[in-house]
């Protein structure tokens, strides 16, 4: 499977309700443009000039006085972080469900 193919699969299995970035640009929207990400995504790995954008932040109260802080990644950036996650999975090659907890191994 060669790389656009790989990007093309991470993306379709992302929900339609996907979080906007700080680029503002939807699921919908990127939807019509993906061909022409995808392009952008592999010329610019390839010539090493790829550079992650900020994230979006955004503050959740949780109750009184408790508050989270998230952080929200571009479709784009989420795509390559998903990409380099599966490879560095496939690369060490450990399956994380071998692995028992911290709890157990106590």
């Amino acid at each position: 499977m060669n790389f656009k193919d790989s990007l093309n699969e991470i993306y379709s299995s992302f929900k339609q309700n996907q979080s906007i970035g700080i680029d503002g640009i939807s699921k919908e929207k990127y939807d019509l443009i993906l061909e022409d990400e995808l392009d952008i995504i592999e010329r610019k790995i390839l010539n090493e000039s790829f550079e992650f954008s900020y994230y979006k932040e955004s503050l959740i109260i949780k109750a009184m006085n408790k508050t989270r802080q998230i952080s929200i990644p571009t479709l784009r950036d989420k795509l390559v972080l998903k990409y380099l996650h599966n490879k560095i999975l496939e690369y060490s090659k450990i399956d994380l469900k071998q692995i028992p907890s911290l709890h157990t191994m106590i």
